[in-house]
């Protein structure tokens, strides 16, 4: 029942493994010096770093035009507000 078992494992383990005898002779040998030499262009950094001056010049204007979008109804509720107020305070005076 044994040699049932152990000999599908065994096969099984030489079809995964199998052995690098040719390979162990080579080891630690170096490898063939390959360099490619040709240059193809390369990245301009400094226009780069322009565009993106100018990129967030345009971002920075466009977010205070933002801040002033969100804060007009708020400036406009609170004016109203202090003139109610106003109003209010002139009637409680005059009683």
């Amino acid at each position: 029942m044994r040699a049932l078992l152990i000999l599908p494992l065994t096969f099984i383990t030489l079809a995964i493994f199998p052995a690098n005898a040719q390979e162990s002779a080579f080891c630690g040998a170096p490898k063939e010096a390959s360099l490619d030499t040709k240059a193809e262009g390369h990245c301009d950094l400094f226009q780069r770093q322009f565009a993106y001056r100018d990129e967030s010049l345009k971002l920075n204007e466009l977010m205070k035009e933002r801040q002033e979008n969100f804060a007009a109804p708020r400036r406009a509720a609170l004016e109203q507000y202090e003139e109610g107020l106003k109003d209010l305070n002139a009637t409680r005076g005059s009683q």
